[in-house]
């Protein structure tokens, strides 16, 4: 359990930070899951388990399954970084993309912003090549 729950510190937080925010290296871990409620109970459990072992050495019969669980998430993620995401490049970029909304629709609102303000750019720089 220390050695996934300290794998999923190095995959889900910044590598420039010391500071280890739980909530939201829960909420990054799970961004893919369709029962994000289940999903996050499940990690908060994790969480827990890894810091009663941690500071009391104490644990119960749990820590198994909840290691196998925390396993298999980072088998599914891993596997999907080494093997279906040749664009990712950085491990800022991945923390960007599971830091956007898990809801479609706002995805979609999301882009027609971006969409928007490349044409504001777009339109701003032939305007400053024209007038040259």
């Amino acid at each position: 359990l220390l050695r996934y729950w300290s794998a999923l510190e190095r995959l889900y937080s910044e590598s420039n930070s010391r500071e280890k925010r739980y909530e939201r290296i829960i909420k990054r871990a799970i961004f893919a899951d369709d029962d994000k409620l289940l999903s996050h109970w499940i990690m908060t459990h994790i969480s827990q388990l890894r810091n009663e072992y941690v500071h009391a050495g104490d644990h119960d019969d749990d820590i198994h399954v909840m290691s196998q669980h925390l396993r298999l998430l980072l088998s599914r993620h891993v596997n999907y970084l080494l093997f279906h995401s040749p664009k990712i490049r950085t491990h800022k970029q991945w923390l960007e993309i599971v830091d956007l909304p898990g809801n479609e629709e706002e995805l979609r609102a999301r882009k027609a912003l971006v969409d928007q303000r490349m044409r504001i750019l777009q339109s701003g720089n032939k305007a400053e090549h024209t007038s040259k």
